[in-house]
């Protein structure tokens, strides 16, 4: 595109993102990366985000930490899981540690509506003793708005140069636009996956529960149990014993041929050189007795 025509549409597309910037536009956005509408997820907001008035509910990503001590860790562990999946929640990830020594432990990562946060923290001190507990609160909706406003302004913009791609009628100019589109549609992307994860945080809050029981003794190890242990120690020397036997065997019975071919004819030289010396000797004796 000649640049004479290039200027025009160039100042037009920085009319067009002026005024369309925190309007709507036509994306594939709104099917990817609003999972929901703006109304569900954060506060409403008027203007951009840098001087909006952030109005309505705010949207808190609510997390916590806590550890309690219960008497049967198994059923604490249930009872804990049937209590997220009532509230509507899931369990992340769990672990288990330490169950067969003397001080087990369970680690559950829970989540579940921000809207059942202090009923699921309830719900988890009752499970017996509280040891310790940590709570945060971080308020999210200013950088939601802001996320919004900026996902509404780069796709007035890439909305633009497509329009200018349209437009082109030179290939160096076509390559430029394209190459431009890509990167703009991959910052559209990124920035829709971190709003994505902002939202998906707060709207399901997360709360790491760790189930400690008391410190139990090692069961003392029976007679029977020595004997078995001795027993199977025994066995598993034997086999390694048996097993080193076979891989001797195996070697010797592969490589019989380079072992023959060096030691026939060092047995040879020995037989030989013992032989001769005995002659010597037998020799200098009858010639001395003479």
């Amino acid at each position: 595109m000649p640049e004479s025509r290039l200027l025009p549409v160039l100042v037009s597309v920085a009319v067009l993102v002026a005024v369309s910037g925190c309007g709507s536009a036509g994306s594939s956005y709104r099917g990817d990366a609003g999972a929901a509408p703006m109304s569900m997820e954060t506060a409403e907001y008027s203007g951009d985000a840098k001087g909006s008035v952030v109005q309505g509910p705010r949207s808190v990503v609510r997390t916590a930490s806590m550890q309690v001590k219960v008497g049967d860790l198994r059923k604490a562990d249930s009872d804990a899981r049937a209590e997220v999946s009532k509230m509507g929640g899931f369990i992340d990830s769990s672990q288990r540690a330490g169950l067969d020594t003397g001080s087990p432990q369970v680690t559950l990562v829970a989540r579940v509506p921000v809207a059942k946060f202090d009923q699921a923290m309830k719900a988890f001190e009752g499970l017996g003793t509280l040891l310790s507990s940590q709570e945060r609160s971080e308020d999210v909706t200013v950088t939601l708005a802001d996320q919004e406003a900026r996902l509404k302004t780069m796709l007035a913009q890439e909305e633009a140069y497509r329009s200018m791609l349209r437009e082109s009628r030179t290939v160096k100019d076509s390559i430029a636009l394209q190459d431009r589109l890509m990167e703009l549609r991959g910052e559209i992307e990124s920035l829709a996956a971190q709003r994505r994860a902002l939202v998906g945080q707060a709207t399901m809050s997360t709360i790491d529960l760790t189930l400690t029981a008391p410190n139990q003794p090692p069961a003392a190890i029976t007679d029977k149990q020595a004997a078995d242990d001795a027993w199977t120690s025994a066995n598993a020397s034997f086999d390694a014993f048996r097993r080193s036997l076979m891989t001797q065997a195996i070697f010797v019975a592969v490589y019989w041929p380079v072992w023959l071919a060096v030691l026939l004819p060092f047995a040879a030289f020995l037989f030989y050189g013992v032989r001769a010396g005995r002659r010597a000797k037998a020799t200098a004796h009858s010639n001395q007795t003479t």
